[in-house]
């Protein structure tokens, strides 16, 4: 809500405005720009294609012949192991 629509008292709240601290804008111009651009889909897109890739990968690994398949193997199980520690990384930063 715009400041200058603002009356004396909130609308969805009831508080007065003098209980209101004034926001400021603590992110670079920068870092403004990379998030307003790429935030979103990063945070959106980048899990499904990592999921996807890991059932390309899976499905690779099932149909190949030896060498491959151990390799593909083993690259499917870190990947795995990795998502599942995504949500520990998350909750660790906050």
């Amino acid at each position: 809500m715009e400041e200058k629509n603002l009356g004396e008292v909130c609308p969805a709240c009831g508080f007065k405005r003098t209980v209101f601290v004034p926001d400021t804008d603590r992110l670079s111009p920068m870092r403004r720009t990379v998030f307003r651009h790429a935030h979103s889909s990063i945070i959106v897109h980048f899990p499904q294609a990592f999921v996807f890739f890991l059932l390309v990968l899976s499905n690779i690994a099932l149909f190949s012949r030896d060498p491959l398949h151990d390799n593909m193997v083993l690259v499917v199980r870190y990947l795995t192991y990795c998502s599942d520690l995504r949500p520990l990384a998350r909750l660790y930063r906050g």
